[in-house]
């Protein structure tokens, strides 16, 4: 009836690396946990947010993604009180969290924003 097929298994995506590369670049990007960071990869692309841990085969990154344009307006307003900010509008940012797991061999250098350029 059925035709069974045998599962393929799951392999990440990367290119082989020399272990001491891998290394290399496991204790780097140790040097930068909890810290917002630019991550740029083997395929040209990057993303900004913090490494949340590591554990020598893979990076666990956190990228927060902003939705500017939202306001808060004071709801309640009354005449009778005439201070000088009452009923102001104040924007919001609010923002969610975007979770990646991003092979090491995949990495190709982390730097920290806003503070010196570090190179691997």
């Amino acid at each position: 009836m059925y035709q069974q097929h045998e599962q393929q298994p799951y392999y990440q995506q990367g290119y082989q690396q020399n272990p001491q590369t891998l290394k290399k670049m496991h204790k780097h990007c140790r040097k930068f946990l909890q810290q917002y960071v630019t991550v740029m990869l083997s395929d040209g692309s990057s993303y900004n947010g913090f490494i949340e841990f590591t554990d020598g085969q893979n990076l666990y990154f956190a990228a927060p993604i902003v939705q500017e344009g939202q306001n808060s307006e004071q709801e309640y307003r009354n005449e009778d009180y005439e201070f000088p900010y009452y009923g102001f509008v104040q924007p919001v940012n609010t923002y969610e969290i975007e979770r990646f797991i991003l092979p090491l061999t995949m990495v190709a250098n982390v730097s920290p924003i806003g503070g010196g350029q570090s190179t691997y």
